[in-house]
């Protein structure tokens, strides 16, 4: 629709703030971002970078990103030295990794059901975002990717389409959070809209990573839930593991989600 997909500008922002810094040690901590104004997708953006501090152990910045002197995002992103110290995490259980990608079958079903009675699915919307960039495999018997039980929540393995350089590591941490910001359906899917007549837009997106070593060539599996919407917004919580079902990742995104026509 012209407008930019908010995962770009994370991973964009994210590119532009690791940039400065020097320290080899230090490696993304969490983002916290708020979207401004709606992006144009054929404008060139500007990503204005200040580095607020540099401690013994954390780097802290401010990620601007502008088009034509407008501000359309703004973030804290916070880099942090690997340190030792207490460790727990909750033990979960997850599907298995998909034994294979069908990406023609996944192609047809996507498109056959991407207009039906005239409406525009959500089915489409995630396709033409992913299909480029990312692989995903379903958990359910769903064909598209997310559990349409009634139930405000969706669950999926991904992975890079294309090998990314392992040892770029920020390009890694980049795609994983470039993939975190479609989670929002979550909360709207089991709703049936009318994407046609829906307004879905991330308002601020809130980002934690615990494991720097990310590799995006491999599987993670991203379990989101929405326990809240109202008065046009929706706040969805969502977490990401690796193969070795370990917690890399932690997420919180809110986002407008209203009616445009009753």
């Amino acid at each position: 629709n012209g407008s930019l997909f908010g995962g770009q500008i994370l991973a964009q922002s994210l590119l532009s703030a690791a940039g400065t810094i020097t320290a080899k040690d230090r490696h993304l901590h969490s983002l916290h971002a708020y979207f401004t104004s709606p992006g144009n997708a054929k404008t060139h953006i500007n990503y204005l970078v200040n580095n607020i501090k540099h401690g013994k152990s954390f780097s802290l910045t401010n990620v601007c990103a502008m088009q034509n002197d407008r501000t359309i995002f703004d973030a804290l992103i916070s880099f942090h030295n690997k340190e030792s110290g207490i460790k727990h995490e909750d033990s979960v259980d997850i599907p298995d990794i998909p034994n294979n990608i069908d990406r023609e079958r996944m192609q047809k079903q996507y498109e056959s059901g991407a207009m039906k009675s005239g409406k525009l699915s959500h089915i489409a919307v995630i396709y033409n975002l992913y299909k480029n960039f990312f692989d995903m495999g379903v958990t359910t018997k769903n064909p598209y990717v997310f559990d349409l039980d009634g139930k405000m929540q969706a669950e999926l393995w991904i992975k890079s389409r294309n090998n990314i350089n392992t040892k770029d590591t920020v390009k890694h941490q980049a795609a994983l959070i470039c993939a975190s910001d479609f989670i929002l359906f979550a909360g709207v899917i089991p709703h049936n809209v009318d994407m046609k007549n829906f307004q879905m837009a991330s308002i601020d997106h809130s980002f934690w990573l615990h494991q720097a070593n990310i590799n995006m060539n491999k599987w993670y599996f991203i379990r989101a839930k929405s326990h809240w919407a109202n008065n046009g917004r929706v706040l969805v919580n969502a977490n990401i593991y690796n193969q070795d079902k370990l917690l890399v990742a932690s997420v919180a995104q809110e986002g407008i989600c209203r009616l445009t026509k009753e």
